[in-house]
């Protein structure tokens, strides 16, 4: 953000996505200490930017769950934490901890960020 306002003010606008978590504004029953404070940080850091809109700059921070993607998959040790090691068990159990009912894939968060970066999403900010 330090570097690329500058570019984005003198260009005439622009948008800055930055990709949060829940756990940056709750618990969700694992101790993510480093991981929630360095979002909770990130979270802080945009919130002056949701205002810069006289330079047409938007700012906004996504708060996502957790998705299922190939990497988390492997991380037996996140299973150890929800459920013992059963994998399966971890993924009803992060399902469960979603308004939805299940979590959502890279796609979603991808699809969010495109519609932000979008000149539909031009007096959305925060």
């Amino acid at each position: 953000m330090k570097h690329v306002i500058p570019v984005m003010a003198r260009q005439g606008g622009g948008s800055i996505i930055n990709i949060s978590s829940i756990a940056s504004i709750r618990h969700l029953g694992i101790s993510y200490v480093t991981y929630a404070t360095t979002k909770a940080a990130m979270n802080q850091m945009t919130r002056p930017q949701r205002s810069n809109t006289r330079r047409r700059i938007s700012g906004s921070t996504r708060c996502f769950r957790p998705d299922e993607n190939p990497d988390g998959r492997t991380l037996r040790r996140l299973a150890a934490s929800y459920a013992a090691g059963d994998v399966e068990a971890m993924w009803r159990a992060r399902d469960a901890q979603v308004p939805m009912g299940h979590m959502g894939d890279a796609w979603d968060v991808a699809n969010a960020a495109l519609y932000l970066a979008s000149d539909e999403s031009r007096y959305v900010t925060g």
